[in-house]
Order: C-alpha cells, then sequence, then structure tokens
C-alpha cells in the first residue's frame, strides 16, 4: 500500500548535499582581495581572512593623500555593511583624519592611479554648481 521511505530519505540526503555545497560557494563568492600599502608600494591582501575582521564584511579603500601626503590603500571593516561604496570627504582612518577616502566593494577596485585631492575637491565643486543651475531652481 505505501512505498517505501529509502528513496525519500536519499532524496532528502541529496537535498541537504547539495544545499550545504551550494552555502559553501556563497561564502567562498563573499571574499575580497584589496590592495593594501602605501605610494606604489602596495600588494594583494584577502580582506576577507578571519585573522583581519573576524566575522565582518570589508570594504577596499583608497586615500590619495593622507596627512603625511602618501597614498594609502587598506582593507576597510564593515560591519552590518554600514558603509556605502564611493568617495567621501573628511574621514578617519585608524583614528587618523584624512581629506578623502574612497571605498569600493569589488575585488582589487582600490588599484587605481592616485588622484589629486585638490583637483577632485575642485571637480565635486564645479559638479555640485552644475547640477544646482540645470535643476532649474
Amino acid at each position: 500500500m505505501g512505498q517505501p521511505a529509502l528513496p525519500r530519505i536519499r532524496c532528502f540526503r541529496s537535498l541537504i548535499t547539495r544545499l550545504l555545497w551550494c552555502s559553501s560557494l556563497v561564502s567562498t563568492a563573499s571574499a575580497i582581495w584589496c590592495y593594501v600599502g602605501r605610494n606604489s608600494n602596495y600588494q594583494k591582501v584577502d580582506c576577507s581572512r578571519p585573522d583581519l575582521f573576524p566575522d565582518v564584511n570589508s570594504l577596499c579603500i583608497k586615500i590619495p593623500s593622507d596627512p603625511h601626503g602618501d597614498t594609502v590603500r587598506a582593507c576597510f571593516p564593515n560591519p552590518h555593511d554600514g558603509h556605502a561604496p564611493g568617495c567621501y570627504a573628511n574621514q578617519h582612518h585608524q583614528n587618523v583624519p584624512v581629506d578623502w577616502m574612497c571605498k569600493c566593494g569589488e575585488s582589487l577596485c582600490n588599484a587605481a592611479v592616485a588622484i589629486n585631492s585638490t583637483n577632485l575637491g575642485l571637480f565635486a565643486l564645479a559638479f555640485v554648481i552644475y547640477r544646482y543651475m540645470s535643476s532649474g531652481i
């Protein structure tokens, strides 16, 4: 009258195995590699390593000019994904204020050539004026 339970158990076990395999792919996919170092002396680092920021996602950052005038590339902890990618003025890195900091979330995204912070500021100002003028206010 009833079917044997054995095929259902095999199917269920197969489903669990596949789900576990897929979840391992997802955790591997969240790995992020960043360039870390100063000026032209930097190297690739796996910022998702548990010894760097345990159980916390990371972003790559680039500081075009720190207080010493150096270009800094580093891993940046992003708990609860609270930091959005983009470039921001008046930031802090390791408790040191910096004029500009760019954050990005793809592997090796902080590789761009150095940006002159004065030119970046002038570009940002020109963009804001353009948006204001084109809005018709």
